[in-house]
């Protein structure tokens, strides 16, 4: 009577939420760092691609080349991290077997769900902390000369947009993979998703050359707005020069031809040559939309987890 069993218990569950979630936290952590192996290949992967474009971008300073290398720099940082982000498949796939066998009666989907999320922040934060610091010292603040009047607060927002990025491309692999039955398929669909994204970000080919038909790509793509976000941090307030052969010759009206700097401010820079929006303004409700993006793949993972069954009998 009033919902108490017969045995005096309120709840299927013979432990509480917290109790539970306590638990599985403790087990994902187990599970996931009992593997050193592999642990220390991720924390590898960041820290030698990191080295590697920090001496293949090093020191980039304000020539014509250099201001087209700085938003390249920044979407292979973006694209990298969303390949990076397929590490996290297995952990949700291979999880499965304990977590249905312990469902029916033991463990709450929400208190599995948590412990899986959480379980992935530390290695990422502390990759994307070396990644991004050794990247950005490396390549975009020159020593030599501070181009930048504020470089405190453009290197916290970088750091900060993109362990946003990082934590958003891993909760989206996440969320393939508790929606998917097996690895293979995830990878796929992921790695496939991935490109399209890329490609529609807005670097390959810039919002202005893309065919109205195919727009909706363009906005749809996570990789956008941290893109964006990003190159309005790096390339606003900067100006460029030409060396003796980056000059492009014109011809005026009357005939004469005279020496052009193509690239000379970074603001019309992505204006001009990216179609992308230029203020800081811009860049918060890009840093807004990543966010819900977030929130979409973390409530997908729950999703996945919550309501669709892999097993087979």
């Amino acid at each position: 009577k009033g919902g108490i069993s017969p045995t005096g218990f309120t709840s299927p569950y013979s432990v509480g939420l917290f109790g539970q979630i306590r638990l599985s936290v403790k087990r994902s952590f187990m599970n996931k760092y009992r593997q050193p192996t592999v642990i220390r290949s991720y924390f590898m992967m960041y820290l030698i691609m990191s080295l590697i474009l920090g001496t293949l971008y090093f020191q980039l300073g304000d020539s014509q080349s250099d201001a087209r290398n700085r938003v390249a720099l920044i979407y292979f940082c973006i694209v990298f991290c969303a390949l990076g982000a397929i590490t996290a498949i297995p952990g949700i796939i291979f999880g499965r077997a304990v977590y249905y066998r312990e469902k029916p009666a033991f463990l709450r989907p929400f208190a599995y769900f948590v412990a899986q999320v959480l379980a992935e922040i530390p290695l990422v934060l502390v990759s994307v902390f070396v990644f991004g610091t050794i990247v950005y010292m490396m390549c975009l603040t020159k020593f030599t000369d501070m181009s930048y009047s504020d470089p405190g607060a453009r290197y916290l927002f970088f750091i900060s947009v993109y362990t946003l990025t990082t934590f958003t491309c891993t909760a989206y692999a996440m969320a393939v993979a508790s929606c998917v039955e097996t690895t293979e398929v995830a990878n796929t669909i992921v790695g496939v998703s991935s490109s399209m994204f890329s490609l529609f970000a807005g670097f390959i080919i810039p919002k202005g050359s893309i065919p109205n038909y195919w727009i909706w790509l363009h906005y749809l793509s996570y990789y956008k707005y941290p893109l964006e976000a990003l190159s309005i941090n790096q390339m606003v307030g900067l100006t460029f020069v030409c060396e003796e052969d980056e000059y492009v010759d014109i011809q005026l009206s009357n005939g004469t031809v005279v020496p052009y700097c193509p690239i000379q401010d970074g603001t019309d820079f992505l204006a001009q040559h990216f179609t992308m929006n230029t203020t800081y303004t811009w860049a918060a409700g890009d840093i807004g939309v990543l966010g819900a993006y977030l929130l979409l793949f973390v409530f997908t993972t729950f999703f996945g987890i919550r309501f669709i069954n892999h097993l087979k009998r």
